[in-house]
């Protein structure tokens, strides 16, 4: 729950952050890079928070043998950031290619991790009732950390590199 929680943080935060590095821009030409610089690394720091969180989150409930929970409203939001975080990711990727703005392509990445989450959420749920499986969206939840600091990593060298 933690961990969910601060993915939400991370992404609101992101898009925050996203729309001030673009407003910005328009009321101070000439500082797009500077300002895209310093987007960028709040992208990354969201993108750090959200591998932590899964991290921890998932390594505590392996070694705690925790199963997952599962209410009504639990399937619904799942579902529901499912089919509004895939589209929103896959739009603000190719709007990002078309700016060259490594900081939304931080913030897509965000949308998309939100999105596989809350699928693979899904998944491990139909995997807990039907084999028993109740390891299967912990183990997954380290896969998506590991692809948000990866990510993270990509945008900070990349950021480096147009300097």
């Amino acid at each position: 729950m933690l961990a969910a929680g601060l993915s939400v943080l991370a992404d609101v935060m992101s898009s925050i952050v996203l729309v001030w590095r673009f407003w910005s821009e328009r009321t101070a030409r000439g500082h797009g890079e500077r300002l895209e610089a310093l987007a960028t690394r709040a992208v990354v720091g969201c993108l750090a928070l959200i591998a932590l969180a899964l991290a921890y989150e998932s390594l505590s409930a392996l070694l705690s043998g925790s199963h997952p929970g599962s209410s009504v409203l639990t399937i619904v939001v799942a579902a529901v950031s499912f089919v509004v975080l895939a589209p929103l990711a896959a739009l603000k990727r190719v709007t990002a290619a078309r700016l060259a703005s490594h900081a939304l392509r931080g913030d897509s990445t965000i949308s998309a991790i939100g999105s596989g989450t809350a699928v693979l959420a899904l998944i491990g749920l139909a995997l807990f009732h039907l084999v028993g499986w109740w390891w299967a969206d912990r183990v997954v939840a380290l896969v998506i950390a590991a692809v948000a600091a990866l990510e993270a990593r990509t945008l900070l060298v990349a950021e480096r590199a147009s300097d």
